[in-house]
């Protein structure tokens, strides 16, 4: 362990909070979560930057098994307090919450009627799964609001709630987020969970509680719902291999079915061959990919051309594919309409987890070996994957449905080249 970071951890969780101490805190908190194992110091540094200090002290929050997603136990922390060692003992699958206030803790999650998206920055690969405020709010900014309300947590892809999974979790709260590290697990490893917060300016308006899988309604309009600011990529040309983006994510588990969404803009010719969206591994650097040549053409290892819509006039539009193994079930869809639809393509296929995503250049190794002849010029939105194929009315839902595997309201996308971010709203 490193006796300076040390230091410095422990000099910030005993100071005030100032508006210089940002870049300090940040460090600290990186630094607790490379050395979390049995340093308690760390423990306390991993809830530095979302508390702050009270009459008491600083305010730690801690939960000794599965957290009801919006009760903490709020404890503080004088400065002669000591070093605690963290409990290793596995929690019951309904645990006592102990507060400093009732003990009825609610069962479900509060009403809430501004959900955000689902964030997942980090893994367990390394020490464990920590979803913090302070990291997610650095890596999305504008997206989670100053003071939520409540906090849910799932694992990802399987989408079940974490409360239900028995695992233990360091913290699950509003203050600090979301923490489970390895070395406390029986089988010491934790899932990979996501989060969203509860931004509501009224969190118990409503009558029904807020799904964690949200439906879409099937009698009666849809009620107009304002645009929904998110990012664009700009793609500036001419032609190259220098300009494109890479999304920060992977899949953590092999697809047998999905749905690709992207929003797009571009007045380039269909004739042209051109790459949207490349994923790539290591056996394949085909193995997913939205490609144009006289149409769109779905890869997926081999291809298929599937149609050539009306999208090239230099608005707007959303393109989505759908896949599906067991019978090789496709789909194309333009602007919410069903454009083109087939069968039999890659029957018993699979997407491989672990690879790269690239917009708007077509790799031939994995991240890289780009043809200027097959990039992209204009800009791109919203690219959403989902680990099944979505109904009509969800993808006409557009704007309002975010991916479960990829949501690119909540997927940090680095830019290279003269490819740069803008403000996107959605819908507008």
């Amino acid at each position: 362990m490193d006796d300076n970071k040390e230091q410095e951890a422990l000099r910030v969780l005993q100071a005030p909070t100032t508006s210089d101490d940002d870049k300090l805190g940040i460090d600290a908190v990186d630094f607790a979560e490379k050395s979390i194992n049995q340093d308690a110091d760390a423990e306390y540094a991993l809830a530095l930057r979302n508390l702050r200090p009270n009459s008491n002290g600083w305010k730690v929050s801690s939960l000794n098994g599965p957290a009801n997603p919006i009760i903490a136990d709020h404890a503080p922390r004088p400065d002669n307090a000591p070093n605690r060692a963290p409990s290793t003992t596995k929690a019951p699958a309904n645990p006592t919450i102990t507060t400093q206030g009732p003990t009825n803790a609610p069962t479900e999650p509060p009403n809430c009627d501004r959900w955000t998206g689902w964030f997942d920055r980090d893994n367990p690969s390394g020490n464990g799964d920590f979803e913090t405020l302070l990291h997610l709010r650095r890596e999305n900014p504008g997206k989670i609001c100053s003071t939520p309300s409540a906090i849910q947590a799932r694992v990802r892809g399987s989408q079940v709630p974490a409360s239900q999974t028995g695992e233990h979790f360091d913290y699950y709260d509003t203050d600090v987020g979301f923490a489970c590290t390895n070395y406390r697990q029986s089988d010491r490893y934790c899932q990979d969970y996501e989060v969203r917060f509860c931004c509501s300016q009224n969190p118990n308006s409503g009558t029904t509680n807020a799904p964690a899988n949200p439906t879409i309604a099937t009698q009666g309009p849809a009620p107009t719902e304002p645009p929904s600011v998110s990012q664009k990529i700009i793609f500036p040309g001419p032609r190259g291999i220098d300009d494109y983006a890479r999304m920060e994510t992977t899949l953590s588990e092999d697809l047998t079915s999905f749905t690709l969404c992207v929003h797009m803009r571009s007045n380039m010719d269909s004739s042209n061959e051109i790459s949207l969206v490349s994923y790539a591994v290591s056996q394949s650097y085909n193995e997913l990919i939205l490609f144009v040549k006289g149409g769109f053409m779905l890869h997926l290892q081999s291809y298929i051309q599937m149609a050539d819509p009306p999208v090239w006039d230099g608005e707007w539009h959303t393109v989505c594919t759908t896949w599906r193994s067991s019978d090789g079930a496709w789909q194309l869809y333009t602007d919410g309409a069903l454009t083109a639809s087939g069968s039999g393509f890659r029957v018993g296929g699979r997407v491989r987890r672990g690879g790269t995503w690239i917009l708007g250049q077509e790799q031939d190794v994995v991240g890289g070996r780009f043809d200027a002849d097959q990039s992209f010029i204009g800009e791109l939105s919203e690219v959403n994957l989902w680990d099944r194929v979505l109904s009509p009315a969800e993808i006409a839902a557009d704007c309002s449905y975010h991916g479960n595997v990829i949501d690119w309201d909540t997927t940090n996308t680095r830019v290279f080249g003269q490819a740069s971010r803008a403000e996107y709203q959605c819908g507008k």
